[in-house]
Order: C-alpha cells, then structure tokens, then sequence
C-alpha cells in the first residue's frame, strides 16, 4: 500500500515542482522590465481606428482579411442622457435635491477593432478554448482560455510589454483573471512580451485559467501601469479567430539585415551562419503542422569586460505577421548542437545553434537579437 502511495504521489511534487519554476522564470522576466513601463507616451483614451472584422464574408472559420474601416470609438462618444423632471403644479420644495452622480459607462470594443492608446496599436486577433494535455491540465472545474492578440509601437521609442502586468481577463461578476504559467506551457504558445522597437509589430498568444462556468469574458489590456489608460475587449459568446492585417498603423520597416552579414550591437559582434531544418526522430520531432528551424549564430564580447549570453530571454524568431516564436528545447536538442549561452569574457567569441518550432506554413521568419535586455537595442535579420 505504501508504494502505491508513493507512486501516486511523485506525479503531483513534480508537477508542484514545475509550477515553481514556471512561476521563478515569471517573477525574473517581470524584474527585468518593470523599469521600462512606469509611463507610456501618446493618448491615454482608447480609440477604435479600424476594424479587420468583416462579418458579413466570414468565413466557417470565422477567418477574414484585414479592411481598414475608417471608424471612431471615443469614451466621449458615450453619452448619458439625465431625465428631464416632468412639469408640475405642486409645491417644490424649499431644499433642492443635489442630483446624484450619473454611472459611468466603459467603452469596450470586439475582436477584430483596431485600437489606438499611448504608443501602442492593438487588436485582438482571436480567441480559443483549451483542456490542456497529458502533463499540463487545468485545475478541477476549468479550463484554458488562450487570446491571440497583435501590437504595434506606434511611439518614437522603445517600449516594453509584459503580458502579467499589462494583460487581465475579467468575466460578467468583474471577477479578474491574471495570465496563467501553466495555461501557457499547456498550450505551447508565445506570449507577446519584450522589447518593441519603434515602429516594430509583436504578435503572441495570452494563456488565462478560468472557470468553466464563466462567462462575458473580456480582455483587459493596461497600456501603462502606473499611468492611466485601458483597453476592454468584449470576446463574445463563441470562440473566433481573424487573420492579421498586413499593415497597422503606426508600424515601419524595420532595418535588416541578412545572413553571413557581421553586425555590432552593443557587447556584441554578431553573425548568423545559416539555417538548417532538421526532421527529428523517432524520439523528438516537431508537432503535426510545424517544423523545426536551427539557427547557427556566432558572438563576440568586443567590449571591455566580461558579459552573458541567454538564448531564451535575448533570441526569438518571428514570422511575417509578427508571431514571436521563443526557443524549443526539443528544436535545439534536434540540431546536434549547443545553444550560445553563459558568460564571454573580454575578446571571447561563441559559437551556437538555437531551435525554434514554427508552422510549415510560416513565412517571413526573422531572427531577433535583443542586445540588452534591460534596455533598448534589437537586431532583424532576414532568414528567407
């Protein structure tokens, strides 16, 4: 009996283990850009500039192309009419009444609108409903709600989001819901989080438990922690999803570069060797519909002291409608190499492979350096 016991108990401390570093790796992302979200420039009113949302030639998918609308969604365009007191011949009373504080009524606006606050542009693609898998499963009574959202830096800066202090759900009792570690890793999705250079787009999938019986969901985006300015997105009834637009405004084309092309930034000399698409085995190959990418890359410290390298918080890969891609471990397991990471002293140079996995489908892939991940400074360099 007792070893039964023990075997039904290793299941669950592992997965009490995973929780903690998947909680660990959160708190440290979170300290590593709290700096740069204290304020954001632009107007702190959300406005709908344009819809992507079609909805008379959607599709059974419920997938459109992008039409820009010329449309205009303020808080001021929400007015409240008082009542106006009837006429009467009865006496009125000596001491007027102090009329009460008329209710505030919060603009939220659909899937598929195009928003405009502070420097971000932001539209909520779509939204999907998960039960997890065989390691990752929602607690008892809920379930996974994942919401793929776009955003662009409209700003003349670089500007840094952070999808667990920027992104909430809420349901119809107003009860909040923060991103979900667990949701996350269930649904083996990039968030939209990091640096945004000016004019640059980030595309990324948001992970949310809750219950099963919640319902009226709607996607809360705070465009500045300790400034004001929020964006409600009603999800509506059904799950839905929209393609992208090819263009948003505010977005630029971004310098970049190309294969075998030597660039400083920062610490660092940088170079990627090349690509390679490795099959797997019969022990580690990619999901259905996906692909595994290698990216050979070489650093060198051309500063002055010694300085670090991580592949999973400074390397992602997007694709052409900026869907972030962080590093698979399986992908990088794959290649037969090692990833560039840990410390370079002065004059070091290292050489590594990153794995990513990515839709057969994509196209557009970019390799992104973020130099510093503290600050501003990112490279772009065109894989196809």
């Amino acid at each position: 009996m007792s070893e039964k016991l023990d075997n039904v108990e290793e299941p669950k401390k592992k997965r009490r283990w995973l929780r903690g570093c998947l909680t660990l790796i959160g708190v440290m992302f979170v300290v590593g850009i709290i700096g740069s979200l204290f304020s954001s420039g632009g107007d702190d009113e959300a406005t709908q500039v344009a819809t992507i949302a079609d909805k008379a030639n959607e599709s059974d998918e419920a997938e459109v192309q992008a039409d820009d609308v010329g449309l205009e969604k303020t808080v001021a365009d929400t007015v409240i009419e008082e009542p106006t007191a009837e006429p009467t011949d009865s006496p009125q009373p000596t001491n007027t009444p102090q009329p009460t504080d008329t209710p505030q009524v919060v603009t939220s606006f659909e899937v598929g609108d195009v928003v405009s606050i502070n420097d971000y542009v932001m539209v909520v693609l779509g939204w999907s409903k998960s039960e997890g898998n065989d390691i990752f499963k929602p607690d008892a009574g809920k379930g996974f709600v994942a919401v793929d959202v776009l955003f662009v830096n409209q700003g003349s800066s670089s500007e840094s989001l952070s999808s667990l202090l920027q992104m909430t759900l809420k349901d119809s009792t107003g009860q909040n819901y923060k991103p979900d570690l667990i949701a996350q890793s269930a649904l083996n999705v990039s968030s939209p989080d990091g640096e945004l250079t000016a004019g640059e787009r980030s595309r990324g999938t948001v992970g949310f438990q809750v219950p099963q019986e919640a319902n009226d969901l709607q996607f809360v985006f705070d465009a500045s922690i300790w400034g004001t300015g929020k964006i409600f997105v009603d999800l509506g009834p059904d799950p839905i999803s929209y393609d992208p637009p090819s263009e948003l405004d505010g977005e630029v084309t971004l310098d970049m570069y190309s294969i075998g092309e030597t660039i400083i930034i920062g610490d660092f000399a940088l170079t990627v060797n090349g690509v390679t698409f490795p099959e797997g085995n019969d022990f580690n190959k990619p999901d259905d519909g996906k692909r595994f990418i290698i990216v050979d890359v070489t650093f060198d410290n051309v500063s002055g002291d010694s300085t670090n390298l991580s592949s999973a918080a400074q390397m992602t890969l997007k694709d052409s409608t900026g869907q972030k891609y962080n590093v698979d471990i399986m992908a990088s397991v794959a290649s037969g190499g090692s990833t560039p990471d840990g410390e370079l002293v002065a004059g070091e140079k290292l050489r590594g492979q990153v794995g990513y996995q990515v839709p057969i489908d994509s196209t557009g892939l970019v390799f992104v350096f973020d130099a510093n991940i503290f600050g501003a400074g990112k490279v772009f360099v065109a894989l196809e």
